[in-house]
Parts: structure tokens; sequence; C-alpha cells
């Protein structure tokens, strides 16, 4: 089982995000993705609802392949053999010991992913491939912008600036969680 995920996600890291985005937008009916009903009555728009599907396929990978490091890392450390060796079962090991000592990098690679997700619908927004007016993006707000860019400058900057600074914020959200959850930062 593992060495077929992991040959799965290997297929995964070879399409390009964007790629396979810009793919998924255009091909893909959003009625076929699974729960669209449910998000559909959320009040979200089928463009809106593709996207996400499609942001958690190209995302999925990079935390798989992340907490199967992990797993195999912390499997092999002293605490682990210990418990195995007074008889704890193998779900008392992964509940007890292995999932809260692997959740920690799993938190920060999902805040690090947002502001990857932040990007990639903005730029689909920009490309006039996601989220359309009169729904708010701020990737269309600096493709409208740019057309009055000589005129009104401000039109497209301050979304440009607002997706830089959120952005910069997630990834620093990140690396704060990154050093208050590190164990070997306080050995």
């Amino acid at each position: 089982v593992d060495d077929l995920i992991m040959r799965i996600t290997d297929a995964f890291f070879a399409i390009p995000g964007l790629m396979f985005l810009i793919v998924w937008v255009n091909i893909i009916d959003p009625a076929s993705i699974p729960l669209y009903g449910f998000f559909n009555s959320l009040g979200l728009e089928p463009i809106q609802i593709s996207i996400f599907f499609a942001l958690g396929l190209i995302g999925w990978p990079a935390d798989a392949r992340m907490m199967r490091s992990q797993v195999l890392s912390i499997k092999e450390r002293e605490f682990v053999i210990a418990a195995r060796s007074m008889g704890a079962s193998n779900i008392r090991i992964m509940i007890q010991h292995l999932l809260p000592n692997a959740i920690a990098p799993s938190i920060v690679l999902a805040s690090l992913g947002i502001a990857g997700a932040i990007l990639a619908e903005s730029t689909l927004s920009f490309l006039g491939l996601g989220v359309r007016i009169p729904n708010p993006s701020w990737g269309t707000m600096i493709d409208e912008g740019r057309n009055f860019f000589t005129n009104a400058w401000w039109y497209a900057t301050f979304p440009g600036l607002t997706i830089m600074l959120t952005v910069l914020g997630f990834n620093f959200v990140g690396d704060g969680l990154r050093d208050a959850l590190d164990p070997k930062l306080y050995e």
C-alpha cells in the first residue's frame, strides 16, 4: 500500500500544478465533482467548487509525502521501540506516539499551503479562468485594474499588495508554528 500511494504521489508531482488547474477548470464539469450539491447549497459558484477540488487534488501529495517521512522517522525512535517492547498495540502506538509527534509539521505545511492556494486562485482569476465578476477575487480585481493602470494605478496595485501581504502573513504564521511546534528546537 505504501509503495502504491508513493507512486501515485510521484505521478501527481510530475504534473505542473498551474497547468493542471488550467486544464481542470476548462475540462471538468463542476456538477460531476463529489459533494457538489453540498458545496452548492453553501452558496458557492460552480467554478469555485471546481477550483477548491482541483487545489485539493494538487495539494495532497506534498502532505502525504511529508507525513510518511515523519512517521517513518518517528517509528524508529526509542520511545516507540520502548512502547512496542512493553506490548503496546499498533493502534495505541499510532494514536499515542506517532500521530502527536508527526502532526506539527502537517500543521505548518497546511499554513504554507493556504498561501499557495491563494496565489493559485488569484492566478486563475487573473487569467480569466477562475472566479468571475460579480464575485470578488483579488486576481479578477488586478485583471480589471490593469486596464486603468495609467490613470488609476491603485485599482491594480492594492489588490496585488493585499495578495502579497496575505501570502506573507501565512508564511510568517507557518514559520512561527514551525518554531513553536518543532521539538528539536528545545533539545
